[in-house]
């Protein structure tokens, strides 16, 4: 019964854990927090799209990144240190299927936004140097230590289930 108390209390203590963006590339996410397996799909940074806007001008991409909802200041930035309008990219044009609309719960979170990449979509009062439109993915994202700590929760629930069984035949 001492091992079971103790297993619940670890539990806990890995759920109460936060979940922050990831600082890992994407392409390093768990499985289902990766960019959609389509070879149309470009798999970008925020930086990329900054940098080079002509060469991804009209293709879909797939990039992370800390997203903001205020009035009239919907975007996705690099991070939540680099949140100056310049070093962001507007978001608008939503076709993916989730529950509702982003809002403001929505905001101050990482997210993996799948959508066409447009230099002419600047944003409220054309402040922003591009932006994502036609958005058909927009899913938030965990972090690294997040994705371990359920990987563990997994193993752990395991390990209770095999030790009431043991008690239960004893």
């Amino acid at each position: 019964m001492k091992y079971n108390a103790s297993i619940f209390v670890l539990l806990l203590g890995l759920l109460a854990g936060p979940a922050y963006a990831l600082s890992e590339p994407v392409s390093s996410a768990p499985p289902s927090q990766q960019c959609t397996s389509d070879p149309a799909i470009m798999e970008v940074t925020i930086t990329d799209l900054l940098q080079q806007p002509d060469k991804y001008q009209l293709h879909k991409v797939c990039l992370r990144g800390f997203v903001i909802h205020q009035f009239e200041h919907h975007a996705v930035y690099r991070d939540q240190e680099t949140t100056r309008v310049n070093k962001g990219l507007w978001i608008g044009d939503f076709t993916a299927d989730f529950d509702g609309r982003p809002g403001w719960s929505d905001n101050e979170k990482t997210f993996l936004i799948e959508g066409i990449f447009d230099v002419n979509e600047t944003g409220h009062m054309n402040n922003w140097p591009a932006g994502i439109t036609h958005i058909t993915r927009y899913e938030p994202l965990k972090n690294r230590a997040s994705y371990e700590k359920e990987s563990k929760l997994i193993e752990l629930e395991k390990e209770l289930l095999k030790a009431r069984a043991t008690e239960e035949t004893q």
